[in-house]
């Protein structure tokens, strides 16, 4: 179950203090959820010669090794290449509906697409000839727009490995990089000779179709490849907040050492906990398990 926030005034009869309560389950305390957001517009900005999905899975709590899934859609063009999740995309189209009082898709079409959505990124857009990518991540509570950064492409040096496998009907070839603090192991075809890959990673003499860390935290499968042209968008949040990629990672990790400060923004908030018992006061200092994608 996700966390749901609201605002309430409380005091005395002359008096009013704002103050956010938070209200959750035991389950949803040790989780993150990325908040949808509203679009206030798409631009188009090219078309695809392919479009790949992925199925991505990640290790939320390396404790009890917790695994949650989304599916990822990657439009390669020649200019742009795009991912977007499309849990998280589902459910901000289905946030933009209820703003504009239009019918809402139902949250099980949502969830056929995954069932949490990850931090780090909801959409990654790659300008190809200037190889500088643009990443916008959901914020955690909501109040708040999402969250977006520039970088230029990543240069990975990869080790070339013997063995091969083959991935959603293509044969790959096996290589192995060290990339902000874990270790990857890549199958990529020569088939598809395209030097990208899911996520960050890249610089391949192939299309890269597999990807999983070394602690198996983390895994991306092409599932499907599909060659008819579509437009590749750019999706304009209604409100973003322009941060560094370093300035992002170290909200992320606040956010799970000390959520309770992330979500009372400066104000006071009163948390309570929905269990089998009803709503009952939950005054304990919590964390929330952090196993980023990117350690440095």
């Amino acid at each position: 179950m996700k966390f749901f926030f609201v605002l309430v005034l409380c005091g005395l009869p002359l008096t009013s203090v704002a103050q956010k309560m938070v209200i959750g389950t035991s389950q949803s305390f040790r989780q993150t959820q990325g908040r949808p957001y509203e679009y206030a517009d798409s631009v188009w900005v090219d078309s695809s010669r392919l479009t790949l999905f992925y199925r991505h899975e990640r290790m939320v709590d390396s404790t009890d090794r917790t695994m949650r899934w989304s599916l990822i859609r990657m439009r390669i063009g020649e200019g742009f290449a795009q991912q977007t999740d499309m849990h998280i995309y589902l459910g901000n189209r289905r946030l933009c509906a209820m703003v504009r009082n239009q019918d809402m898709l139902p949250l099980d079409c949502i969830g056929r697409f995954g069932d949490n959505n990850p931090p780090y990124w909801a959409d990654m857009i790659l300008d190809r000839r200037k190889r500088e990518m643009k990443i916008t991540c959901c914020n955690f509570y909501s109040s708040a727009g999402p969250l977006t950064y520039r970088e230029d492409m990543p240069e990975l040096t990869w080790d070339l490995l013997d063995g091969t496998e083959e991935v959603c009907g293509y044969e790959c070839h096996m290589a192995q990089t060290s990339f902000r603090g874990r270790i990857w192991k890549a199958w990529y075809s020569t088939e598809l000779p395209i030097d990208l890959g899911p996520w960050k990673l890249s610089g391949l003499p192939g299309l890269i179709l597999k990807a999983t860390d070394r602690q198996g935290a983390y895994s991306f499968v092409c599932t499907e490849i599909l060659s008819n042209p579509e437009p590749i968008y750019e999706y304009i949040p209604r409100s973003a907040n322009v941060v560094s990629r370093k300035d992002y990672l170290r909200y992320e990790k606040l956010y799970h050492k000390d959520p309770q400060y992330v979500i009372a923004e400066g104000e006071e908030i009163f948390v309570l906990r929905n269990d089998l018992q009803g709503l009952t006061e939950f005054d304990e200092f919590w964390e929330i398990p952090y196993n980023p994608i990117e350690l440095e």
